[in-house]
């Protein structure tokens, strides 16, 4: 029997780890869990509500990092651990050395973002994604893009880097009820009878919001009733975001924080802009599959599984880097033209199906044999 402890950074969580959490782990597999830093309630619940062993490890700051890896170590010993597969990069980091000290020989961790701290030029970060990297025994790349970040940017071995890509179940997406998406409209005063563009990005300044708020105070001279959502409207460059929303007209645009229905959330859209400002930024980007898994046309720049599996104008519309006229052209082409518009809708199907959760198919398989 094979122990393996899953490893979670603070707040980590999302329909993916939760829907594993709940995978058939084999006759040869046991598996336990350790939440670094706070958990999410989501993930905490499903791990509880499947009866398996689990550990919380405060964690709130690089202070905390001594005490945190001797508790993760302990739970590690305790429960007899043979692999440790980490995500998140606090997580990675806590539970890599703790795993390291208790002799645990087989240490991965799943690359879930992409160049963000090279193109911000973050050296901490970049110093613990070298540290994970350097601790791992093997490392798991959610696409092509960030396995590319890995062996180019931060010279890993080709060798030791494998794609595992996320698979989802995009229901909740396609089969929207109209109550849902009246009270997601409500929550948020989102207009039925305007035209609604959406932005799904925390506000970080790589995510080229700015271009999008630029791009929309263009659309208003031709739509002057059109409205932007911002939605997961929380992060570092709020204050910059918010100065350039201040010159907006103010029923123009809403701010929505969070909202649990992602499904009716696209859904009450009837276009989205996804703007990254470099091909590597997005390590992967669920952005670029909700919205075709909700029908909802896309102006968006290359960043992520875009680069690999959109087409534009089959699928979306591409825009270049940090281009706010190119994509009120674009934004007004999709307004203009309503068979560009249905075709791009018809066409992201093909998109979804590639990312699309089969039960039959074998996803912990090829990670820990």
């Amino acid at each position: 029997m094979k122990t393996i402890a899953v490893v979670y950074s603070p707040g980590l969580g999302g329909r993916w780890h939760v829907r594993n959490v709940g995978l058939e782990p084999g006759p040869d597999r046991r598996f336990v869990h350790i939440f670094v830093g706070t958990p999410d309630p989501d993930l905490l619940e499903a791990v509880t509500a499947h009866g398996l062993p689990c550990a919380e490890v405060p964690f709130g700051s690089r202070i905390d990092l001594p005490r945190a890896v001797l508790a993760a170590r302990r739970f590690l010993r305790e429960q007899d651990v043979d692999l440790v597969h980490a995500h998140g990069m606090q997580g990675t980091t806590v539970s890599l050395l703790a795993a390291l000290m208790a002799g645990v020989r087989e240490r991965l961790h799943t690359r879930h973002h992409g160049s963000g701290n090279h193109d911000a030029g973050e050296q901490r970060g970049i110093w613990y994604d070298r540290l994970n990297n350097h601790l791992s025994t093997r490392i798991i790349a959610t696409s092509e893009i960030t396995r590319e970040c890995l062996i180019s940017m931060e010279g890993v071995a080709p060798e030791r880097v494998r794609i595992l890509g996320y698979r989802f179940d995009f229901g909740q997406f396609r089969e929207v009820s109209d109550h849902r998406l009246t009270a997601v409209r409500r929550a948020h005063d989102i207009p039925e009878d305007r035209f609604v563009i959406g932005m799904v990005s925390r506000f970080v300044e790589l995510k080229g919001i700015d271009h999008g708020i630029e791009a929309f105070r263009g659309l208003l001279e031709h739509v002057e009733d059109a409205v932007l959502v911002l939605a997961n409207a929380v992060g570092p460059h709020g204050s910059v975001l918010r100065s350039a929303l201040a010159s907006l007209p103010p029923d123009s645009y809403r701010e929505v924080a969070f909202e649990p229905d992602a499904g009716a959330l696209y859904r009450s859209f009837d276009m989205l802009l996804h703007l990254p400002v470099t091909r590597t930024y997005e390590g992967w980007g669920q952005t670029y599959v909700e919205a075709p898994a909700a029908g909802v046309p896309m102006v968006c720049t290359r960043s992520g599984i875009a680069t690999e599996h959109h087409q534009d104008g089959r699928h979306c519309l591409f825009v270049p880097y940090c281009d706010p006229g190119a994509t009120l052209v674009a934004m007004r082409r999709i307004i203009d033209d309503s068979g560009l518009r249905d075709r791009l809708v018809a066409n992201g199907v093909e998109v979804t199906e590639r990312f699309a959760f089969d039960p039959d198919e074998d996803l912990l398989g090829p990670v820990y044999d």
